[in-house]
């Protein structure tokens, strides 16, 4: 950010642009300027207002910064626009929270979010999040022996919190001086609009990671990763922001958990409607999964390619393509038995 040399009471609108830059802090300048010019009125002799040396957007956070001694009555009405504009979205003003973006923290509402994240200009991974998670495969010691791939069966916007979590759980276990296995995970997935972690062997010391993963999942978009703003629906917290609900999801009816969400299917320019998630699959995984495919129905797209994807320990790793490419028809009544319970 540009340091201001002088700070002018008289044009503050000006001076912040300045300093913050006009393209994406319009929430903040709006915010500032509104309380600056409140405190301009109170304070009223231009030597009682504070010398200020420059304002900046640090990681998320609003710094204010003065130069020489300032009366008691200054210091807390900027400290007071501090704390009131950092709850507030840089952008649009909307209410919002510091969280990591890319490589940058920002306070950005969910729709500003989604926007910077999509934006062509900047080199994001679309999401902001990990793309990729395999427990076997980054963290060994906590599964079986015999596990060679699991993958969590959850939105991609939770993989950094339960990638934090499987950290907490591996030094937990090593600073308790257990030996490899004590603690084996079987399983995590979504159940309820809330993350599952299931285990083959447990041990009371993971016990405070996982009920800090539960917490941030809580107020996390299982969709996009945006921290802190999560829909409400009939029977809970649903597992996306209000961005990625009103994209994707229809919140009249249905469970909570996101698998059973009903996604609009648009038609295309050439006004051929878009296949269903169970006319894909049959499309591409051939008659086998016919049965399987019309559980799919109401599903959300993102969610049954999870469910494709996603190796299950009780099939030796093996995910739903995998049994069909093996020809394996028990295995996939098992499957079929376990989506109608």
């Amino acid at each position: 950010m540009k340091n201001l040399e002088t700070f002018n009471w008289n044009d503050i609108r000006t001076s912040l642009e300045r300093s913050l830059g006009k393209k994406d802090m319009q929430g903040w300048i709006e915010a500032i300027d509104l309380r600056m010019q409140k405190m301009r009125i109170e304070l009223g002799d231009y030597e009682s207002l504070p010398k200020i040396a420059r304002i900046e957007q640090e990681s998320g956070f609003l710094g204010i910064y003065t130069k020489g001694a300032q009366s008691a009555r200054a210091r807390q009405m900027l400290d007071d626009i501090v704390r009131e504009v950092e709850r507030s979205c840089e952008s649009c003003g909307n209410a919002a929270q510091a969280q990591k973006i890319g490589s940058y923290i920002r306070t950005l509402c969910c729709h500003c979010y989604n926007r910077v994240l999509r934006d062509p200009l900047k080199e994001n991974d679309g999401y902001g999040t990990r793309l990729y998670l395999d427990i076997a495969e980054s963290y060994p010691d906590l599964v079986s022996d015999n596990c060679t791939s699991l993958r969590p069966a959850v939105g991609r916007g939770w993989l950094n919190s339960l990638d934090r979590c499987l950290q907490e759980m591996e030094r937990a276990v090593f600073e308790a001086d257990l030996p490899t296995g004590t603690v084996q995970v079987s399983d995590v997935k979504a159940k309820y609009g809330r993350i599952s972690v299931g285990y083959h062997r447990h041990h009371e010391c993971v016990d405070l990671a996982e009920a800090g993963l539960e917490l941030d999942t809580s107020k996390t978009c299982a969709i996009c990763g945006h921290f802190g703003d999560r829909r409400r629906g009939k029977g809970g917290a649903y597992p996306a922001c209000d961005y990625c609900s009103s994209q994707k999801f229809d919140l009249s009816g249905g469970s909570t958990d996101g698998r059973e969400a009903r996604y609009s299917h648009p038609a295309s320019l050439n006004n051929v409607p878009v296949p269903t998630g169970p006319e894909l699959m049959t499309y591409h995984l051939g008659p086998l999964v016919t049965k399987i495919a019309a559980e799919f129905t109401d599903w959300h797209p993102i969610t049954i390619i999870d469910q494709l994807l996603s190796h299950d320990p009780a099939e030796k790793g093996r995910n739903l393509v995998d049994l069909v490419r093996d020809k394996d028809e028990a295995a996939l009544y098992r499957v079929l038995a376990a989506l109608r319970r």
